[in-house]
């Protein structure tokens, strides 16, 4: 096994990272698509946070189950409000009808 000089490491090191960029860049842009096209098909949802506030891009499709814990900080979405099996699609809460 032969050893490398700093140099090389260095050089390896800055191509894996440029790799990441471009692999974090096309992942960006098929996510930006994919959300795109679910929201002109009205198969996604906009929901702001309450705990934290932040607009959550919701996908709506039946083979996808819908959760109300927020991903960024994973309090309910809806503020701890219970939403009922008839409305869940809607997007309402008992409170609300």
């Amino acid at each position: 096994m032969s050893k490398i000089t700093r140099e090389e490491f260095e050089s390896f090191k800055n191509e894996v990272m440029e790799a990441f960029r471009f692999i974090g860049f096309d992942s960006n842009r098929t996510k930006n698509l994919l959300f795109a096209s679910l929201e002109e098909d009205g198969k996604m949802e906009r929901v702001v946070c309450d705990s934290c506030k932040e607009e959550l891009l919701l996908p709506v499709l039946k083979a996808i189950d819908k959760s109300d814990i927020c991903p960024a900080c994973g309090e309910n979405v809806y503020g701890g409000k219970q939403t009922n099996f008839e409305n869940w699609d809607a997007g309402l809460t008992e409170e609300e009808e």
